[in-house]
């Protein structure tokens, strides 16, 4: 997978287990110990999202077109393939099956 260099940064919540956090926080508390421990993290999530990405098929360059689902409202419309075409789909589905077609080129 390609690395993508000089991304914006922008901050990110995420829930994790009350003790995952605890643990997470008491080694960010390590200052002494001069490891950069927010530079080890973004790597391995980094990874762990290339990994994802790759399990479920998704091109790492959908985030960036994908937008709210304007059927359902919660999940996230998407460039999707199958074996026939590209097209637009929920992320939801097979609970919402709101999809569009892809533009066509030229």
């Amino acid at each position: 997978m390609p690395t993508r260099k000089n991304e914006n940064k922008k901050r990110v919540q995420i829930t994790l287990a009350k003790t995952l956090a605890e643990r997470l926080m008491f080694l960010r508390n390590f200052t002494h110990r001069k490891v950069n421990l927010n530079a080890r993290l973004q790597g391995k999530i980094r990874h762990l999202v290339e990994e994802v990405e790759v399990e479920l098929g998704v091109d790492y360059k959908t985030w960036s077109t994908a937008r709210r689902c304007p059927a359902c409202e919660s999940g996230i419309v998407y460039l999707k393939r199958s074996s026939r075409s590209e097209f637009y789909g929920c992320s939801r589905y097979p609970a919402c099956k709101h999809t569009e077609n892809k533009p066509r080129k030229g």
